[in-house]
């Protein structure tokens, strides 16, 4: 229990985590420390009916909490039982190229593929590897993702110093909206 305090104080005081937003993947800790401490006071329980009580009511929480992450899958987000990189492998039919969209919509579209789709975030969001920015930019052909960050497909942007322009209309292709970009 003191793992469970010391961790989750250090969570809400810190800058890092309130400059995120304090997103819930940082409690993952919490969450296995807290079952594990719960599980073992549950079997400190006697052989009793208030044990018997506690293993059906665990029964139905685990239940219902299996049920309710597959309904969430399917009906709230992402409102699909597809994994994400069967939408990321349409990428692979446009060949050698360059992905840039915001920081949830770039990286995972080049997971299928790495050697033939390199992807970024755009320079504005948070680019955990710069010499993958500059490896999409080396290429000749680029898409911009404008999920998350553009309303519509500007004429023209400047990404990483190179300006790029429009280079055709928008598509949807991996569950986004796409659009070819030129140097």
């Amino acid at each position: 229990m003191l793992d469970f305090i010391f961790i989750f104080m250090a969570i809400i005081i810190s800058k890092w985590a309130f400059t995120n937003g304090i997103p819930r993947r940082y409690f993952t800790s919490n969450y296995i420390t807290f079952w594990l401490a719960f599980l073992l006071a549950f079997e400190y329980f006697a052989e009793s009916d208030l044990k018997k009580i506690m293993q059906v009511v665990l029964l139905v929480a685990v239940l219902t909490g299996g049920a309710g992450s597959l309904y969430n899958l399917k009906y709230i987000w992402p409102k699909t039982l597809k994994p994400r990189a069967e939408y990321a492998r349409e990428f692979e039919s446009l060949g050698r190229i360059g992905i840039i969209g915001n920081y949830w919509n770039s990286y995972i579209n080049s997971v299928t593929n790495p050697g033939q789709i390199i992807a970024t975030p755009d320079d504005h969001s948070s680019v955990r590897n710069r010499s993958m920015a500059y490896e999409v930019m080396k290429r000749d052909t680029f898409y911009i993702i404008r999920d998350g960050w553009f309303d519509v497909f500007p004429d023209s942007l400047n990404q990483f110093g190179t300006p790029l322009y429009k280079n055709g209309d928008e598509f949807r292709m991996g569950d986004c909206f796409v659009c070819k970009y030129r140097k």
